[in-house]
Order: structure tokens, then C-alpha cells, then sequence
């Protein structure tokens, strides 16, 4: 049992960091989506007048 604790600190620590990459590239997607969504909303109401 005495080689149990190191390994699974690793582990822990491998967790963690993979959390929070997972973590950064969320926000990263939700920060570009924000982004893209004025832009989008800006070029529909053109779109709309010529289509009507």
C-alpha cells in the first residue's frame, strides 16, 4: 500500500489540470461565441428587409 500514495497524487494533480484546461477552453467557446453573436445579429436585419 505504501506505493499507492504517490501515484494516485499524480493522478489527482493530472485531474485537476485536466479540469481546468477543460475549464479554460469552455470559457474560450463562450467568449467567441458572445463575440460572433453581435456581428450575426447585425447582418440579419438587412437580410430581412431585402427578403421581405
Amino acid at each position: 500500500m505504501a506505493g499507492r500514495g504517490p501515484q494516485s497524487y499524480q493522478k489527482r494533480l493530472k485531474e485537476q489540470q485536466r479540469k481546468e484546461k477543460q475549464q479554460e477552453k469552455a470559457a474560450k467557446r463562450l467568449e467567441r461565441k458572445r463575440q460572433t453573436e453581435p456581428s450575426s445579429s447585425a447582418e440579419t436585419p438587412p437580410a430581412e428587409i431585402t427578403t421581405s
